[in-house]
């Protein structure tokens, strides 16, 4: 018999997998699939970063949903620079705000 011992007896094709099942990437945390860099309580990170997300193919994702752009914090949708707390940015800043697409809101 072999000596090596799988101790979740997953499959883990990756690097290191942490009560998870079925990584590809980096890391896996008690997730299900992970093919980015890092995931912690996610589903399926192709991008860089997924914190308590759904998907991430940008920079980094706190706590918001379908991030391509640079950040995104507790909101939906943001292809521009910054945004806190507010939907759809396209431009510079958006604190609060549905639409920015100037500079300064």
């Amino acid at each position: 018999p072999s000596l090596y011992v799988n101790v979740d007896m997953h499959d883990t094709s990756g690097n290191k997998q942490v009560n998870g099942k079925g990584v590809w990437g980096k890391q896996s945390y008690n997730d299900v699939y992970n093919r980015g860099n890092k995931q912690v309580n996610g589903k399926d990170l192709w991008g860089k970063q997924s914190y308590n997300g759904v998907y991430s193919n940008g920079n980094k994702q706190v706590n918001g949903k379908g991030v391509w752009g640079k950040q995104s914090y507790n909101g939906v949708y943001n292809n521009g620079n910054k945004q806190v707390n507010g939907k759809g940015v396209w431009g510079k800043q958006s604190y609060n705000g549905v639409y920015n697409s100037g500079n300064k809101q």
